[in-house]
C-alpha cells in the first residue's frame, strides 16, 4: 500500500492525469480529509518535506528553475485540496 501511495503523490508532481475529469485530485483530497482528517496544512508540509528530500537527492544538478517547476505544480495541486477543506 505504502508503495501505491508513493507512487500517486509522484504521479501528482510529474503527470498532467490527476488534474482530467475523474482523476486523483477529483476525489482524493475530499476523502483523505474525510477519512484521515487530512488538511490543507498538513498537504503543504508533505510537499515541502518531498521537495526537500527530492532537492537533496538531486544536489547541485537541481536548479532554481525546477523549485519553480515544482511550486507551480504544488500550488495547482493545494487550489483543489483547499477546494474541499
Amino acid at each position: 500500500m505504502q508503495g501505491r501511495m508513493l507512487e500517486e503523490v509522484v504521479g501528482l508532481l510529474t503527470s498532467d492525469k490527476p488534474f482530467e475529469p475523474d482523476g486523483y485530485l477529483e476525489s482524493e483530497p475530499k476523502n483523505h480529509l474525510d477519512a484521515c482528517q487530512a488538511t490543507p496544512p498538513m498537504y503543504e508540509a508533505f510537499f515541502q518535506a518531498m521537495l526537500h528530500v527530492v532537492k537533496e537527492g538531486a544536489g547541485e544538478s537541481w536548479s532554481d528553475r525546477q523549485t519553480t517547476a515544482w511550486q507551480d505544480r504544488v500550488d495547482c495541486i493545494m487550489a483543489r485540496v483547499h477546494g474541499y477543506a
